[in-house]
Parts: structure tokens; C-alpha cells; sequence
């Protein structure tokens, strides 16, 4: 991760937000339940504000909660016991924990430092394991380029993208066996849309919709307004000509007809111990 983006992170603004969207929720009550009963201790890697450990504390008053997260910005707002590290070097001893999760997490690290993420995560882990992650994330789609430097990369920061196949066997080395498996944030997308966009709408590919680019640096002083309303949006849709409202009319109707196949935001799994 770039000093820029450590910088962005460390900034009251990002954390203030509780991720309150009902998918959200639904993402995090899903994910407590997956939090065996029978545990003792249980650590969220990468806890950022901690909404997640707030859910499992009015859930689950017996476990012994733990929050880490690199950012002190973010710890200021977890109400549990945190501690700052760096999940590649984790503070902790081996098997510290009955259960630990890292949730919308592992997508962000670069490949210097995933493998040794993963086995950090497994080492300090003694009994199981729960992370989540973007499920099958089309990383083209996201691309967003920095109007100084020009680098082309995710919005959203992500790295890697994630399948079954990758997600059953990301902890196998470390000897953890997934043995739950679910798919959250259902969407019912339309087949083909991102090919038709990039045709129907060339200009839209590849604008700067990231708050801050993670190699130059440049920031996105237009990302939000007050409400939360993309600036540059906004100018978009008060600027349409004539042609172009005539166009987006006629491609609405399309989409009445248009094939259709459901998708999954999330792919959330639990992995549990099977080498002492």
C-alpha cells in the first residue's frame, strides 16, 4: 500500500460512517453467525470503525473481543479492546485466538505481502477463521484513470479478484479446511451491460471516480458533496444535450427485454483448523 493511500485512511472522514445500507447489515449479522459458539477469544483483522465487533458484542456478551486495524483514525471508534498493527506482521502470538475474521480485506494487499498476510492470519488463528471478500469482481469494470499521472486501477482499491475454486482453497497451506460457504449481496445484473456501457458510453470509461490515487497521490476534490453526491455527476446530468437525453431514452427501453442473471456481492467462508 502507497503512502498516499495509508494517508487517506488515516482520515476521521473515512471511519465515521457505520456502513448502515441494509446490505451491509445484512452482510455483518450473516457473518456473526457464522462465529462458532463454544469460543472464548475472537479478533476482527482489519476492523476498521469496528461496526462489526459492535454487532457481536450485543450478540455475543461472553466472547472476549479484540479489534486491530494499522489505522489509528479507525481505532478511535471501536469500542472493544484494539490494538494497531499491520496485518502482515501481526502482534500477536501463535493461536492467540479461538476465532479470527478479516472481512473486505485481503483484495486490498499487494502481492508483496498477501501470502505472508494469509499465513499471519492462520498462525495466530487456533481454531477458525472467517473471511470475506468481493465475490468474482470484474477488476476491468472498476478502472478509473488518475487525470495526472494516468495510472489505471480499481476505484475501490482491489487488487485481486476472488472465485470458489481460489476462496475453498486460500487457507489449505496454512492447514485450515473451509467448511461454510456463503454468497451475500444479491444483485440481479444485466448480461452484457458492461460491454454495452463501454460501447453506448465511451466517455464514462475510465473516469476518476477514486477519492485519491495511490500512485501520485492526486485528489479527487470533486468525489463528494455535503450529501455525499458525486460533484462531477451531478454537473453531468444538469449538462445533457439534447442528443444525449434522446439517447439514454432510447436505451432505457432495451433494458425491459434484457437478459438478466443474478449475482453475489460477497462470498463469505468459514475455515476451520484441521493441523495442530
Amino acid at each position: 500500500m502507497s503512502d498516499f493511500e495509508r494517508q487517506y485512511y488515516e482520515s476521521d472522514d473515512f471511519w465515521r460512517d457505520s456502513l448502515q445500507d441494509v446490505g451491509n447489515k445484512d452482510r455483518i449479522e450473516r457473518t456473526a453467525s457464522l462465529i462458532p459458539i463454544g469460543i472464548k477469544n475472537f479478533v476482527d483483522l482489519g476492523c476498521g470503525n469496528g461496526v462489526f465487533l459492535d454487532f457481536i458484542r450485543s450478540q455475543r456478551p461472553e466472547l472476549n473481543l479484540v479489534g486491530m486495524d494499522r489505522s489509528a483514525a479507525a481505532l478511535k471508534y471501536v469500542k472493544t479492546q484494539t490494538i494497531q498493527g499491520n496485518i502482515s506482521e501481526l502482534p500477536f502470538g501463535d493461536k492467540s485466538f479461538d476465532c479470527s475474521s478479516c472481512l473486505e480485506v485481503i483484495e486490498h494487499l499487494p502481492v508483496d505481502i498477501y501470502e505472508k498476510s494469509l499465513s499471519e492470519i492462520a498462525r495466530i488463528s487456533s481454531q477458525y477463521v472467517i473471511i470475506s471478500v468481493p465475490y468474482k469482481e470484474r477488476l476491468e469494470e472498476s478502472f478509473n484513470r488518475c487525470p495526472q499521472c494516468k495510472s489505471a486501477f480499481s476505484y475501490e482499491m482491489h487488487l485481486r479478484s476472488f472465485d470458489d475454486k481460489r476462496m475453498e482453497d486460500l487457507l489449505t497451506p496454512f492447514g485450515f479446511k473451509c467448511v461454510s460457504k456463503e454468497y451475500l449481496g444479491e444483485q440481479i445484473k444485466l448480461v452484457g451491460h458492461s460491454i454495452y456501457r463501454r460501447l453506448v458510453y465511451p466517455d464514462q470509461v475510465k473516469k476518476f471516480f477514486s477519492p485519491i490515487c495511490p500512485v501520485c497521490g492526486f485528489v479527487n476534490v470533486n468525489s463528494q458533496t455535503e450529501n455525499g453526491v458525486s460533484n462531477a455527476h451531478v454537473k453531468s446530468v444538469r449538462n445533457l444535450t439534447t442528443k444525449q437525453k434522446l439517447v439514454s431514452l432510447f436505451t432505457a427501453f432495451p433494458k425491459m427485454v434484457w437478459p438478466k442473471e443474478k449475482k453475489y456481492y460477497w462470498i463469505l467462508c468459514l475455515y476451520k483448523r484441521i493441523e495442530k
